[in-house]
């Protein structure tokens, strides 16, 4: 699987709000590393109306297998990431992420 690294607090507009990415960051899980990324929403949409800042999250592509190795035709570099499969892997990690960050809304790919 492919993630296309954006940049540092670029806002992403999708289809339920706006958000952008704090921080992209590796992480030591055994002998493997994986990428996670640290966002804010800027401005969420929902059926009963809209909201803006304030709620953080944290989403992991998975454990990198190459490091930003190509290019899109926008330029963004790209890494090969495996997805994070196993459960008693992903709750250390969330484990992990939670005491460095106090964010609980952490989501794996």
């Amino acid at each position: 699987m492919e993630h296309t690294h954006k940049p540092i607090g670029q806002q992403v507009e999708a289809i339920s709000g706006s958000y952008f990415i704090e921080a992209e960051n590796k992480l030591a899980i055994g002998i493997k590393e994986i990428l996670y990324l640290v966002g804010s929403v800027s401005e969420l949409h929902t059926c009963c109306g809209s909201t803006s800042g304030g709620f953080k999250f944290i989403t992991v592509p998975g454990f990198i297998k190459n490091w930003k190795t190509k290019k899109n035709k926008e330029g963004d570099l790209i890494s090969d990431i495996e997805p994070v499969r196993d459960d008693k892997v992903k709750q250390e990690i969330k484990e992990k992420l939670t005491t460095k960050y106090y964010i609980n809304n952490i989501e794996f790919w």
